[in-house]
């Protein structure tokens, strides 16, 4: 069993192409092959990525912000991380991602939180 790992394995590499020079040379053909075929993709993937944020963005539902409206809870609600809604208490969303929502309760200390879409549907009049 050897000890020389990785020394070994490059040293065997180079025996079968003829040398450390042709083993070095191939890994930088090789290496600018690959680099040149991956910025090329990556480049074009990049734009790809660009444009579907900038059309999620544009298409992202925040008339809430918008229209700084102000929701009214329902429904009483404690849950394990210390938020506690109770009937009457007003909010209104800060920031909006999906199902994410970031609320700020009107005269709450501790603010803000993060609450499901579908629990505060669940809980008052946001809809």
């Amino acid at each position: 069993m050897s000890n020389l790992g990785w020394y070994q394995k490059i040293t065997t590499a180079s025996k079968a192409v003829g040398g450390p020079k042709n083993l070095i040379g191939l890994l930088i053909g090789g290496g600018i092959t690959v680099g040149t075929a991956i910025g090329t993709g990556g480049t074009l993937l990049t734009q790809k990525v660009v444009k579907a944020i900038k059309t999620k963005k544009k298409s992202k539902d925040i008339s809430y912000l918008e229209n700084g409206k102000v929701f009214t809870v329902s429904v009483e609600r404690k849950d394990e991380n210390g938020l506690e809604l109770k009937v009457g208490d007003k909010y209104k969303i800060l920031s909006r991602d999906a199902d994410a929502i970031l609320i700020e309760i009107i005269g709450n200390d501790n603010n803000p939180y993060f609450m499901s879409a579908d629990i505060l549907r669940a809980t008052s009049d946001f809809t």
